[in-house]
């Protein structure tokens, strides 16, 4: 069986030897099938029976050499005897991994029995060989298969990477290539045999094929005016034996950077609305960012110092068509020198964003000339590049700030056009402290978890504790209210008392207010920030004209 696999070099076996021997040969399978055969002297061997001296050669796994078939017992008991025309025959057996798999045999007829049988063994000699030859040809093909296993594996492998891998010769002329380099480089059909430099046209390619000095993840961009290219490029020469025998290319496109870049940075799954709605933001802002997540629009949030900025941000991502993809913050606060690189780059924070979404955190804090590449981006979603043209980039832009964007467009500290750009949708986080009822419910929220981090089920809180923390001003909002009340339940001992607070620093509570005292706070709070007069009645539970008669009644403007 395994001899049917070297069919073709059996047959030129077979005419070899009979031409240089001047007798028939017969080459036989393990199942005694003929799978190469002359007849120069005799006709065709159609059956092989397992009695016969082939047969015998292959069972004994030894050599058998008949110079007259009428002395040999085995050929009188053969059926054919008698219609026989063989005088002579010499079979070995085909040996592979010590399994025989066939055999040859010579078919000598009478007037050739003299010349073959004058020196029989190195007649026998040669045969061996030829059997030896057979054998190797059988192990050649069984490395060709296995060989053509891992290449087929192997390009199976290379078709599931998410990078276009291309190789050449030496002339830059492609010899493989797997399937994403067809899809990024927008080709219909093979390109084994096209040039490369042909098919990506760009100075990277060509220099180096002119250079052969390797390049590693240099930003290269292509437009053949209907389709595009932009992502890195790795260029090396492959070198087997010390000889130079062609050229590894691998390129990866920038949106297959940002989903590897989204796997590290991507968002946390627990930042959701549902985990903080009257715990950390009152209900009337998280449906308010909710119903703005499911847009694509701009989102500003205005809030105070330390009021959870960020965590909102993440939630209306999370809660967005995005959220496969990673939030990018951008502190717009660091380094000059370092911002216009890392935000608008050729692999800036803009670009790792792609797809997804980011956070221009304090955008306030963003200089003049920033704040106008911002807003040119903002028009038209292009990045402009030194020799890369201009890049389309997809991403939906949220920012946040502490101050007063306004009363800053107004004396020229942040630019109008990005002003009106970022402010058409905005969510406002009130302070903590405006709304009473929710301060206590976050109060209640934090000691049960650190209670649970610091392993103190059984602690408990006075009452005078309690409306002391419920009346402190938190002028830090959710950032200094979270880290007293950490250090309140690490230091605790059974219970937290009003004289536990004595010595936090920073600790103000409030005096005792009058109800009409605690109303005309809050909505001067809420006036402050701008929340508009439908928001400020809805959120107090009043009618528009009561509202407007305390505005008056508490002569604000």
């Amino acid at each position: 069986m395994l001899l049917a696999r070297i069919k073709g070099a059996l047959s030129k076996f077979a005419n070899t030897i009979s031409k240089m021997l001047d007798v028939d040969v017969l080459i036989v399978d393990s199942n005694l099938k003929v799978v190469g055969s002359t007849f120069r002297y005799f006709d065709q061997y159609d059956v092989i029976r397992r009695v016969s001296i082939i047969g015998q050669c292959m069972t004994t796994r030894e050599v058998v050499s008949i110079e007259d078939r009428r002395k040999f017992s085995t050929c009188q008991a053969c059926p054919e005897y008698e219609t026989c025309e063989m005088r002579g025959l010499i079979a070995v057996p085909i040996v592979y991994k010590d399994t025989v798999v066939g055999a040859i045999a010579l078919i000598i007829p009478q007037q050739k029995v003299a010349a073959i049988f004058r020196d029989v063994n190195n007649s026998i000699e040669f045969l061996q060989n030829m059997a030896s030859l057979l054998s190797s040809k059988l192990q050649d093909s069984d490395d060709y298969s296995a060989l053509d296993v891992i290449k087929q594996e192997r390009e199976i492998l290379m078709d599931e990477v998410e990078y276009a891998i291309v190789s050449t010769d030496n002339l830059g002329v492609v010899n493989y290539h797997n399937r994403r380099f067809l899809e990024y480089f927008h080709q219909e059909k093979s390109c084994v045999g096209k040039p490369l430099y042909e098919l990506i046209p760009h100075k990277v390619i060509t220099d180096f094929l002119g250079r052969q000095v390797r390049v590693e993840n240099k930003l290269i961009f292509t437009d053949n005016g209907a389709e595009s290219f932009y992502g890195l490029a790795t260029c090396n020469t492959i070198t087997i034996r010390g000889q130079r025998t062609g050229a590894l290319f691998i390129f990866k496109p920038v949106s297959q950077i940002n989903s590897d870049f989204a796997e590290i940075v991507r968002p946390d799954n627990q930042a959701a609305f549902s985990r903080y709605e009257d715990q950390t933001f009152p209900r009337s802002v998280t449906d308010e960012a909710k119903r703005l997540a499911v847009g694509g629009q701009t989102v500003l949030i205005e809030s105070p110092p330390g009021s959870g900025a960020n965590l909102l941000a993440r939630c209306i991502h999370n809660y967005s068509d995005r959220s496969r993809l990673g939030l990018v913050t951008v502190d717009c606060g660091y380094a000059r020198d370092l911002r216009e690189e890392a935000i608008f780059g050729e692999l800036g924070q803009l670009h790792l964003a792609n797809r997804g979404t980011v956070f221009f955190q304090n955008v306030d804090l963003l200089p003049w000339y920033l704040q106008e590449k911002l807003v040119e981006f903002l028009r038209n979603g292009v990045l402009s590049h030194e020799g890369g043209g201009k890049v389309r980039v997809d991403v939906r832009v949220i920012c946040s700030t502490t101050a007063d964007l306004k009363a800053m467009t107004d004396s020229g500290a942040f630019l109008e056009q990005l002003y009106y750009r970022v402010s058409e949708y905005t969510v406002r986080i009130p302070p903590i402290r405006s709304d009473p009822e929710q301060l206590r419910r976050m109060v209640e929220g934090g000691i049960r978890f650190y209670k649970g981090r610091y392993h103190k089920p059984d602690l408990t809180v006075s009452p005078r504790a309690m409306e002391r923390l419920c009346r402190c001003d938190w002028p830090g909002n959710l950032t200094e209210l979270d880290q007293v009340l950490d250090r309140l339940v690490r230091l605790a001992g059974s219970e937290i008392t009003a004289e536990s607070l004595e010595g936090l620093p920073g600790f103000n509570p409030r005096p005792v207010q009058s109800v009409e005292e605690m109303e005309r706070e809050k909505i001067r709070e809420m006036l402050d920030l701008r929340y508009s007069k439908e928001e400020i009645a809805r959120l107090l539970g009043i009618s528009r004209a009561t509202l407007y008669r305390k505005i008056k009644q508490y002569q604000f403007t």
